[in-house]
């Protein structure tokens, strides 16, 4: 059943809040961010551009974007929307609420100069009808390491141990790459603090060189 409903931006925290709990409750089984690190929820949102879909003043769906930039082959770059964060409540399916949030998500990124919007789809199924193509694929191995054996000695020059909770280090790192491969993307202040929070609250452990 379709019906009316309002596609507005939110822009105080507490709509924020409410959009990427919905997000959370549409994708069933994340964990909540809010309750396990409430600063940490508030630096991952407060630079996106969420939009929310509303019927009577209650939220329906939200879909969210960071702005950032693309390489292209060449070695320039263009602005670039990473999107996030789609999601729609599970009673609202089916009412053509995602394809009007895309869709003035799109319209909105046109008119502030983004060239290119991606995002990394949770099911590949669905994006296409809304305009979106397979730019890349992405690839799980696991490696039997039973039969390995050590690495030849001698080293490289070069190398070091890195503090993997220096985040300071990795941004440097990564905005100073001089030729960033095609569709490589510049990392947003939201993503570096999700970094942050999967490093300080993971179970296993972690390694830099």
């Amino acid at each position: 059943m379709t019906g009316s409903f309002d596609i507005l931006p939110l822009r105080e925290p507490d709509g924020r809040k409410q959009a990427f709990s919905l997000f959370r409750q549409a994708m069933l089984g994340l964990p909540d961010l809010g309750r396990a690190d409430p600063d940490a929820e508030s630096r991952y949102l407060e630079d996106g551009q969420p939009l929310g879909a509303f019927e009577g003043g209650r939220l329906l769906g939200a879909v969210n974007g960071y702005a950032s930039q693309i390489a292209v082959p060449g070695g320039g770059r263009v602005s670039h929307l990473a999107v996030t964060h789609v999601g729609v409540a599970p009673q609202a399916a089916r009412r053509g609420i995602a394809s009007r949030l895309i869709t003035e998500q799109l319209r909105r990124a046109r008119a502030e100069g983004h060239a290119v919007a991606g995002l990394r789809a949770s099911d590949a199924r669905i994006y296409g009808r809304y305009g979106y193509g397979v730019a890349s694929w992405s690839v799980r191995q696991e490696l039997d390491l039973s039969r390995a054996g050590p690495v030849a000695a001698g080293g490289r020059q070069g190398l070091r141990f890195a503090d993997p909770h220096d985040l300071r280090l990795f941004r440097r790192i990564a905005e100073t790459d001089p030729s960033p491969r095609p569709a490589s993307l510049t990392r947003w202040n939201a993503w570096w603090a999700m970094q942050d929070v999967r490093l300080r609250h993971a179970a296993t452990p972690h390694y830099a060189i």
